[in-house]
């Protein structure tokens, strides 16, 4: 399934930048705004993606840890909560 675009995004760019991005667009056969959207997306979505998923692998390979019984850790977490009320 494509992408539906539907947000805009305006930026300014060095004259020089532009040229480059229009060569760019031509040699590919597409837009400026579809090789900003690569940019964008390779520069920035898809690193972010790509490190929540290495977090997320990273939590689910660790060993569990025993913590203790649960009335125990509310218990610890009522308090705490309640120092940190306390304190402001």
């Amino acid at each position: 399934m494509k992408n539906v675009l539907t947000k805009r995004l305006e930026i300014l760019v060095d004259p020089k930048d532009y040229e480059t991005l229009r060569q760019m667009a031509k040699a590919r056969k597409t837009t400026v705004g579809a090789v900003a959207r690569e940019a964008i997306h390779q520069q920035c979505v898809g690193p972010e993606l790509e490190r929540r998923k290495a977090a997320v692998k990273a939590l689910l390979s660790m060993e569990p840890v025993d913590i203790g019984a649960w009335e125990d850790v509310k218990d610890l977490f009522t308090q705490e909560m309640a120092r940190q009320v306390e304190a402001d």
